[in-house]
């Protein structure tokens, strides 16, 4: 059997239970004066990254009203994926223009058409 949550910490808040799994983080110790553990800490410093990424898709998507699941997750995964291959090439190539992702989408559709 495959533990795939190695970590799982609970931590008092105010009379609630909260409970934190994480692959990453081995310990439970806490830090800093709010004594918040370390996986929480690691999530609060790298959550800005997610929001900025979900910004950007929400700009471009491929999402459509759908009451599957698999669909929509299907366009999620797309739009991710495109986002991802556009920081890459945009990296490679180094380009600044403010219409160049639109570009890159237009260029990513016909290719996968």
């Amino acid at each position: 059997m495959i533990i795939w949550f190695q970590f799982a910490a609970t931590c008092q808040k105010k009379n609630k239970c909260v409970n934190l799994l994480s692959t990453v983080h081995y310990t439970k110790y806490c830090e800093g004066e709010a004594k918040k553990p370390e996986a929480i800490l690691f999530y609060n410093k790298n959550k800005g990254g997610v929001d900025c990424m979900d910004q950007m898709v929400t700009h471009f998507t491929s999402k459509r009203a759908t009451k599957r699941w698999t669909f929509a997750f299907f366009c999620n995964m797309l739009d991710v994926m495109a986002l991802a291959a556009f920081c890459i090439c945009k990296e490679i190539d180094g380009t600044k223009k403010s219409d160049a992702r639109r570009n890159f989408l237009w260029m990513l559709s016909n290719t996968l058409v």
